[in-house]
């Protein structure tokens, strides 16, 4: 999974509208265009995705391999 990620540097000297999506370490960000479609995605359906899915598990616990997504419930507020 790791191994699919593209990597491309941003123009020095220019201002780029990019939207944060994780801090990978002190100088990898992952992110995409703010004004673009996976921003949008990211922020709507895909959110409304990842929750009815956990919603819908019965599963009480889940030991990712390495680099593999996992999600997780919780309860409260961030």
């Amino acid at each position: 999974m790791a191994d699919d990620i593209k990597y491309l540097e941003l123009p020095v000297g220019q201002t780029v509208d990019f939207f944060v999506l994780h801090k990978l370490d002190s100088v990898t960000i992952m992110g995409c265009e703010a004004s673009g479609k996976t921003a949008a995605y990211v922020h709507g359906s895909m959110t409304k995705e990842m929750d009815k899915y956990c919603k819908s598990t019965t599963e009480k616990s889940y030991v990712p391999r390495y680099s593999e997504l996992c999600f997780a419930k919780f309860e409260g507020r961030l």
